[in-house]
């Protein structure tokens, strides 16, 4: 009796973990498709004439077979060339260009890698890939936890906000312009300091969503 209790036992928590590494995996991905149609709609934006109320169909059909680094480097290159960016502002795109490519890159292992739910050791999902031409050698595998799939899906999602908001400021449609008339500008709300991007610039924390009564000029 007490080895098929043990199977069944074994089995639960197996279903268990598996279920629960189908789940952060699915989170990553949905956070890192959110994060390509924020830069997809930005480029369908400008495309149409940067008229919100456009017809965005045939921006739409040319960006639809583009993949995501293609979408990164027109986006960066869009952004940069409307809003004129300075040398700091220059530092923010670049870093926030290498995070995005960062993401890519970890898509794309998950995406054409090999999973295993649990690792033979127990430890958590396994993601093994073969990289012809990888210096550090072809075969890689990494044990990601369902905690780190989590953290790292979480943190696709906060880039997203960013690039969101980057794109915003960069194509003059900034919430906070269009409700205000303040011109707003990258370095408005993030500035780049020690090889990242805060948002701590001089609009960051404005509450612009506030009556216009309400709101008040930062020193």
């Amino acid at each position: 009796m007490s080895g098929g209790y043990d199977t069944e036992r074994w089995q639960k928590i197996h279903r268990i973990r598996r279920d629960e590494a189908h789940r952060a995996v699915g989170h990553y991905v949905f956070a890192f498709a959110d994060l390509v149609s924020e830069m997809r709609g930005a480029i369908e934006y400008v495309l149409s004439g940067e008229n919100p109320e456009a017809d965005r169909m045939n921006a739409r059909l040319a960006m639809g077979a583009a993949f995501a680094e293609q979408i990164t480097n027109a986006f960066f290159a869009i952004c940069e060339r409307q809003a004129e960016l300075d040398d700091e502002e220059t530092q923010v795109a670049i870093r926030l260009k290498k995070e995005v490519k960062d993401a890519i890159a970890d898509r794309n292992d998950f995406a054409h890698g090999d999973w295993l739910s649990l690792s033979p050791a127990g430890q958590g999902p396994t993601l093994s890939r073969m990289k012809p031409g990888r210096r550090a050698g072809a075969y890689i595998e990494q044990v990601r936890s369902v905690e780190e799939i989590d953290a790292m899906a979480w943190s696709v999602g906060e880039l997203s906000e960013t690039i969101s908001e980057f794109a915003e400021a960069c194509l003059g449609v900034h919430q906070m312009e269009l409700r205000t008339g303040t011109a707003v500008r990258v370095r408005d709300i993030f500035r780049f300091r020690n090889h990242q991007v805060l948002r701590i610039g001089r609009y960051a924390d404005v509450e612009w969503w506030k009556d216009d009564e309400e709101l008040a000029e930062p020193s």
